[in-house]
């Protein structure tokens, strides 16, 4: 389930003519937009549609199936992301 705080403002920081509550690259991007501008409380969770492109190119693995360890893993790599660098083929193309 989406945090609530990103719920609020994630619509509005999707990149154009994609949606971010289908396709993971778009909310990884919305999300990192939204901290970025900082539209969201700095203890709220991503969603795991967000983590899914960073789950999948990290672990080759899907964010449902991680242990506690690796999710943080996840989570640590997804906090040193900016935007700008989630735009790379790689992370936009994962996750799917």
């Amino acid at each position: 389930m989406i945090d609530e705080a990103y719920h609020a403002v994630v619509d509005a920081h999707a990149p154009d003519y994609r949606d971010s509550h289908i396709d993971p690259g778009a909310m990884l991007l919305a999300c990192l937009h939204a901290e970025e501008a900082g539209d969201v409380p700095g203890n709220a969770r991503p969603p795991e549609t967000a983590l899914a492109p960073v789950a999948d190119e990290l672990l080759d693995g899907e964010v449902t199936d991680l242990t506690e360890s690796q999710r943080s893993v996840v989570e640590d790599a997804y906090e040193s992301l900016t935007p700008q660098r989630a735009r790379e083929p790689v992370l936009q193309e994962r996750g799917n």
